[in-house]
């Protein structure tokens, strides 16, 4: 019996509405949209593959995938990444599971499935593919490169932080406004170089000559983020001031919450988490997305980083003040609970509110 049976083996699929009662599906899979295939579970694979309706239209294309872990017993891989390769005259799909302390990684090629633990550097079972050496050297840079990139990420939070003197959640919402690369300065044109400068004053020539690694550095990280989130600031407060017909009341604040009761949503929070539920549903695969909604307080911006496991928002209000709000973990599970009424600080551990560092 495989793993994801041996929960629930008696599971009963729901093909329409692709929904299993089974513990794999109910804990690991229902979150996921109707499009994806990680929503399917042991028991849907079997069910929908066995129907004489077929597969519905958006899973057809992975019609020989689910035929290969049907042979295994299991659902589709829950995965955070597929990483297609071809080697000797093999394809072959990698799997990366989506729980990184997991080092199972899922193998299929156009004959069959296989089972590579990364951890323990062998296939299960006696066979594995013809172009297993390919896969192995594949996985593990992979895996490498992710450790690194995440090093790094860490190190720059971090540093962030302490620049700032502000709390690691608050340095990852800059994430929210800096570009993902950044592009190149183009070398100036010498004809250009020779011309002589009117708009701003000359340097020292002391200081032109002396070597790159002692040159005063005029535009530091820290600058750039600065000017980057300024230039934002600005333009949200142009909008804000000159395309607004006329100023609106302020929210009043919401009555104390009683011991006992239940901490609800309100219809703003609620429609602004259907609308980024929406989104993510239709551009599977990001691992950041972020919408932009406009309230009656001000401009509101709610984003989630699913690396990092941290959803945000940033209320710019008309006078130019700002509101952070970060919760970590639970991103799903806080989104969906505010379209049902309830606040974003719900979890299925209990309410984990927001860290508000510049609450006025």
């Amino acid at each position: 019996m495989s793993p994801d049976q041996a929960a629930n083996p008696a599971g009963r699929p729901d093909p329409d509405n692709l929904s299993c009662d089974c513990r794999d599906w109910t804990l690991n899979r229902a979150l996921f949209p109707a499009r994806d295939p990680r929503r399917l579970c042991a028991h849907l694979v079997r069910a929908l593959l066995d129907s004489p309706d077929g597969l519905p239209e958006k899973l057809a294309p992975r019609a020989r995938q689910l035929e290969l872990v049907r042979g295994l017993g299991l659902g589709f891989p829950i995965c955070r990444r597929i990483t297609p390769l071809k080697a000797r005259g093999m394809t072959a799909d990698v799997f990366f599971p989506l729980d990184r302390g997991q080092s199972r990684m899922i193998v299929l090629t156009p004959e069959r499935a296989y089972v590579y633990d990364a951890a323990e550097r062998i296939w299960e079972g006696e066979a594995k593919p013809a172009c297993a050496p390919a896969v192995e050297k594949r996985v593990h840079a992979v895996l490498a490169e992710e450790e690194e990139r995440g090093r790094d990420k860490a190190e720059e939070r971090t540093n962030q932080a302490k620049e700032k003197q502000v709390p690691e959640e608050v340095a990852a919402l800059a994430d929210f406004f800096t570009p993902a690369q950044k592009t190149p300065v183009p070398e100036a044109d010498p004809a250009e170089k020779a011309k002589p400068e009117r708009a701003f004053p000359r340097l020292d020539p002391k200081a032109q000559k002396l070597s790159a690694p002692d040159r005063p550095k005029l535009l530091t990280r820290s600058r750039i983020l600065a000017l980057i989130l300024g230039c934002v600031s600005l333009g949200l407060l142009y909008l804000i001031v000159f395309q607004l017909d006329e100023p609106k009341p302020e929210i009043p604040a919401a009555p104390p919450q009683k011991p006992g009761q239940v901490k609800a949503a309100d219809p703003q929070t609620a429609a602004q988490a259907r609308s980024l539920l929406e989104f993510i549903e239709a551009n599977p695969g990001r691992g950041r997305y972020t919408i932009t909604k406009r309230t009656e307080q001000g401009v509101v911006v709610l984003g989630c980083d699913f690396d990092r496991e941290v959803l945000s928002r940033v209320l710019q209000k008309a006078d130019g003040s700002q509101i952070q709000e970060v919760w970590r973990g639970f991103i799903m599970e806080r989104l969906q609970g505010a379209t049902s009424g309830k606040s974003l600080d719900h979890t299925p551990e209990g309410l984990k509110p927001a860290v508000k560092p510049n609450k006025p």
